[in-house]
């Protein structure tokens, strides 16, 4: 999936979600992970990350050291 793509799916997960955006997404994970999907894990970990990432701002955006 694209990082345009997740991008925008996380924002529409946190529209949906608001206050329980956190809830959602580690009860997503966990069900995958009990199920044996990694590949899923490895998309809603990218959501996740994604999340983080829109909620902080700019200035606070850790850059690779690379």
């Amino acid at each position: 999936m694209e990082t345009s793509m997740i991008r925008d799916f996380a924002r529409r997960v946190i529209d949906d979600f608001g206050d329980q955006t956190d809830s959602y997404v580690a009860s997503r994970i966990g069900v995958l992970i009990r199920d044996g999907d990694s590949y899923g894990v490895g998309l809603w970990k990218a959501v996740a990350t994604e999340i983080e990432r829109i909620r902080l701002p700019e200035a606070n955006v850790p850059r690779s050291r690379h």
